[in-house]
């Protein structure tokens, strides 16, 4: 065999484990997209810190949150991070114990139905109201007032 021939036989023999390598590769990339597409669901549905708590753990982390914060809104940006948190937060009359009376009659109804019988906190802040805003107040205090014996 010349060298030629040599060559030709050495060429053949490289293409062909080229070709085996090609196909091994391309397996090889395709196991790597299903395998990386695993991960991306397992970490998707992988349950959160928060929510591997036991309730009664997180419903003292939302509980400081929302007295920490001390605002009428705090509870329902809480309940909006997630169905779990709302869920709490609304079936916990706790959260809707302190009643604002500048807020809507509406509001005040919400709180009402949520707090289940619970003792109330009224807070009143109208120090720097003018006189139409207290008298738009009447509503919301006769509300209230129904309510004084809780």
């Amino acid at each position: 065999m010349d060298e030629l021939s040599r060559a030709r036989a050495e060429l053949a023999l490289l293409e062909e484990q080229a070709r085996r390598l090609l196909k091994e590769l391309l397996h090889v990339r395709a196991a790597v997209t299903t395998q990386r597409a695993k991960v991306d669901e397992l970490i998707r549905t992988r349950p959160t810190a928060f929510n591997l708590l036991p309730t009664e753990i997180l419903l003292s982390i939302l509980d400081f949150d929302v007295r920490a914060y001390d605002h009428p809104k705090r509870k329902y940006q809480l309940a909006s991070v997630c169905r779990r948190w709302k869920n709490i937060i609304f079936d916990r009359p706790s959260f809707w114990t302190t009643i604002h009376v500048a807020t809507s009659t509406s509001s005040i109804m919400t709180h009402l139905e949520r707090t289940r019988g619970a003792l109330l906190d009224i807070v009143i802040e109208t120090s720097l109201w003018s006189r139409s805003r207290h008298i738009a107040l009447v509503p919301s205090l006769d509300i209230v007032d129904s309510l004084a014996h809780r």
